[in-house]
């Protein structure tokens, strides 16, 4: 009985982590639908690994055919500590989480998210919203979204792509 009540009070208080909620609120429009509750299914891991109010950028890959295997990308900034982490996200299997470790973070898949991370903390976010598709197709094109958990705050940042001297292709 006492471990039954136990694993009532600890769902309980994980089910109440305000982050959450903070997400539920700023996915409004989208969070009905059932692709919307599987993206919050797999960032609910993410954002219990977060003590603060973080910075989540997130890019989904797009693919029709690929809706019950969904995969996305997820940087996870904690302004106090200053600490960046990636995580590959595959909807299909949220219980394992693969965080990509601080050597692999300066790679060429992950760059986008830090110019967006760095052009966010510059103050920089008109900048980021004018940013057009670098691709024509729209399976290819997969946004960024950028929540900001401190400033209750969700952006929409098109797919672009950087050149070798870190500039946005347009």
């Amino acid at each position: 009985m006492k471990k039954y009540l136990s694993f009532l009070i600890l769902l309980f208080f994980v089910s109440c982590n305000p982050l959450l909620k903070q997400y539920k609120v700023l996915e409004t429009d989208n969070y009905r639908k059932e692709i919307s509750h599987k993206k919050f299914t797999a960032l609910k891991s993410i954002l219990n690994k977060s003590e603060r109010k973080p910075i989540l950028i997130v890019s989904w890959d797009k693919s029709m055919l690929a809706t019950e295997n969904l995969k996305g990308i997820a940087l996870l900034y904690n302004p106090g500590t200053k600490e960046k982490k990636i995580f590959k996200i595959n909807i299909s299997d949220v219980t394992t989480l693969e965080e990509i470790n601080s050597v692999q973070l300066n790679t060429r898949e992950y760059k986008e998210f830090l110019y967006i991370l760095d052009e966010y903390l510059k103050g920089n976010e008109e900048y980021l919203l004018q940013l057009r598709d670098s691709f024509s197709s729209s399976e290819v094109s997969m946004p960024f979204y950028l929540y900001d958990f401190l400033k209750n705050k969700k952006l929409k940042i098109s797919s672009f792509v950087l050149n070798e001297n870190r500039k946005a292709i347009q």
